[in-house]
């Protein structure tokens, strides 16, 4: 028992923590989009253009955010470190 909380106590404030964001499905969608394209996987190949691409989805995920919450400045730095704690 003591195993498994330990393994899972942080996925589960992992997921508490991104609940609180309150995102919708489109902002999903971009921040989903943005971890897929990650350049840095084993036996990538094109990392050039997989990275290009992950810079455009982010481009678009932060002027997406900036139109539907206004009022959340934070939001897009703290979706950047979410995606790096994955």
């Amino acid at each position: 028992e003591f195993f498994f909380s330990e393994i899972m106590e942080p996925k589960f404030e992992f997921a508490v923590k991104f609940n609180a964001l309150e995102l919708d499905d489109s902002d999903l969608a971009l921040f989903v989009a943005a971890i897929i394209l990650c350049g840095d996987r084993p036996g990538l190949m094109n990392v050039k253009q997989v990275e290009q691409s992950q810079d455009n989805i982010l481009q678009a995920l932060d002027l997406h955010l900036q139109a539907n919450h206004s009022d959340s400045v934070y939001l897009f730095p703290n979706l950047l470190q979410k995606m790096a704690d994955l």
